[in-house]
């Protein structure tokens, strides 16, 4: 069986809620997002690796909230 490109969390042991803005400080994902994330199929995972990805830029140009990106 084909392994889906979304299967792997984007977890990185990191694991602490901002709680300025909500999003682990390690994946950028929300506590729901965590939490459902084993249940979720390719196409809501891929979502929430779009989500990141605009949360990483967003938090980036944001001097209001600093965040450690690896």
């Amino acid at each position: 069986m084909k392994k889906s490109a979304y299967a792997d969390s984007p977890c990185i042991k990191i694991c602490k809620i901002n709680t300025s803005n909500g999003f682990c400080e390690g994946c950028l994902r929300t506590v729901d997002e965590i939490a459902v994330w084993s249940t979720l199929n390719d196409q809501q995972k891929q979502k929430v690796y779009l989500d990141i990805g605009d949360r990483k830029k967003s938090l980036e140009s944001s001097s209001l909230n600093p965040v450690r990106i690896d």
